[in-house]
This record gives C-alpha cells, sequence and structure tokens, in this order.
C-alpha cells in the first residue's frame, strides 16, 4: 500500500473523530468508511466504523465490520467485545457470550467485559456465574455504578436483599444519577418488608428516568402495601411504558395490579 493511501486514511480517522465529538455517528460513519477504503487493513478503522453502527442502530452492519476486523487480528478485544453488544441487540446471547470470553481470554484486565458476561449469565439465570464476573469486573474498575446495581440485582434474586441493599447503596454514592441503582436498592427493601423505604428508592429512579417503567411498578406494589391510591396512576403509567416497549406480559402485571389498589375516594 502506497504512503499516500496511509495519510488519506489517518486524514479521514481525523474528520471522523471530529464528528464523534460533535455526536454526528452518521457523519462519522461516512468517514470511517472513507478510511477503510484508504487501507483496508486498518483495524482502527474497522472497530470505530462498527461502533458508529452502533449509535446509529444498525446491529447486523455493525456486527459484519466487527468480523471483518477479526478476519485480520482474531483476538482483537475491542472488536470481540464491541461484536458482542451488537449480537445482543440481534437476539444472539449465546454469539455474544463467545465473544466475551474471547474477549476476556485476550485480556484479562477487561473490566467492561466481565461485566457484560454476568449480565448475560444473569439474564439466563446463571447467577453464581453472573456474581463470580461481577466481583471480577468491581475488583477492577471499583467505582464504576452499574458493575455494583448489577451485583445487587443478582443478590437479590438470590434472595440476598442485605447484600443487595449494601451493593445498590455504594453504586449511589459512586453516581448518584445512575437510575436502576434507585430501583435496585428499592426491590431490595420491598423484599426486606420496608414499602415506604422502597418507594422513596422508586421516586428517586422516576426523578431520574421518567420512562423507567419497572420503577414505575415497583413504586404501585409499594403503594398497594401502604394502602395509597397513587398507585393506581403509577401501575396505569408502568403499563402505557411496558406497552410501548413491547413488554405485554409487564404491561399485562401493571394492569391487575390497577384492579388491587384503592379508588381515589378512599385516599
Amino acid at each position: 500500500m502506497g504512503l499516500k493511501a496511509l495519510i488519506d486514511a489517518e486524514y479521514h480517522l481525523d474528520r471522523a473523530y471530529a464528528r464523534v465529538r460533535r455526536g454526528d455517528w452518521r457523519a462519522a460513519a461516512a468517514e470511517y468508511e472513507s478510511a477503510h477504503r484508504c487501507d483496508p487493513e486498518s483495524i482502527e478503522a474497522l472497530v470505530n466504523l462498527g461502533i458508529a453502527c452502533l449509535h446509529l442502530d444498525e446491529p447486523e452492519r455493525a456486527a459484519a465490520y466487527f468480523s471483518e476486523a477479526l478476519s485480520l487480528e482474531p483476538t482483537h478485544p475491542l472488536a470481540l467485545y464491541n461484536r458482542s453488544l451488537a449480537r445482543v441487540r440481534s437476539g444472539d446471547r449465546e454469539g455474544a457470550l463467545a465473544d466475551l470470553d474471547g474477549a476476556i481470554a485476550a485480556r484479562a484486565d477487561f473490566a467492561a467485559a466481565y461485566g457484560n458476561r454476568g449480565a448475560l449469565h444473569a439474564g439466563a439465570g446463571r447467577l453464581e456465574a453472573a456474581l463470580a464476573d461481577y466481583d471480577r469486573a468491581i475488583r477492577l474498575s471499583p467505582k464504576r455504578a452499574e458493575f455494583w446495581s448489577n451485583r445487587a440485582a443478582a443478590h437479590s434474586a438470590c434472595a440476598r436483599p442485605q447484600q443487595a441493599i449494601a451493593d445498590a447503596s455504594f453504586a449511589v454514592r459512586c453516581d448518584p444519577r445512575f437510575a436502576p441503582a434507585r430501583y435496585n436498592r428499592g426491590e431490595a427493601r420491598s423484599a426486606l418488608g420496608d414499602p415506604a423505604g422502597a418507594a422513596a428508592d422508586f421516586t428517586a429512579a422516576i426523578a431520574l428516568d421518567s420512562a423507567y417503567a419497572s420503577a414505575y411498578l415497583g413504586r404501585a406494589r409499594c403503594r398497594l402495601a401502604m394502602g395509597e391510591a397513587a398507585g393506581r396512576s403509577d401501575a396505569v403509567t408502568a403499563a402505557k411504558l411496558f406497552a410501548a416497549l413491547g413488554e405485554e406480559a409487564f404491561a399485562q402485571v401493571a394492569l391487575a395490579l390497577i384492579e388491587e389498589l384503592p379508588p381515589a375516594s378512599m385516599a
């Protein structure tokens, strides 16, 4: 490959980075494509093009670019990690898990890969494996709220609410604006029979994310436990949000809860 082609590739990469800083992912993708045409063996161009496609909600296209990068360097940890993200979005969780295994094998200190693998294990009901991965992620990146919050959720699923509260509380300290940490602490407090404390956490989660369907449903359940008619509004909001997300089963749960809540006249 000639020197001019390499210089041209670097030119387009620089232009792409400038567009990323502006948040213009479509323009960035076009520049990464130009860089790739100038230097077809540039893993940097391919991986970043895939990342741009993820931001454009094009997971299949993203996966293709990550795979092309991996054909050049089969153990490239960032290509494996990001292809796992694309595969999750496409519904290929087993493929995503294999990619995360590969990313961790290539880079043993890859905290985000442990965290995401933990989430996949948790989603499949492999809770002890999830906890082990969250433990490793936390050791590698101890101030990342997401890891503590996810481990809290895993502890709750294992019926360990006290441990869940401790982890979720630390997640809140790491990042007070991370809504899932508030939600997960609310779930744990609810399991311990503290509907008022749980409702406060769900309210905090909703203040941070007004479309947090599960937090509305959690607060509705707390208000049912406390005999508060305001829970009906929460249940209706939860049902609407779940329906918009295509989560019909959860929407039905929220609608069923409305029948259990006291009418406004009893408030």
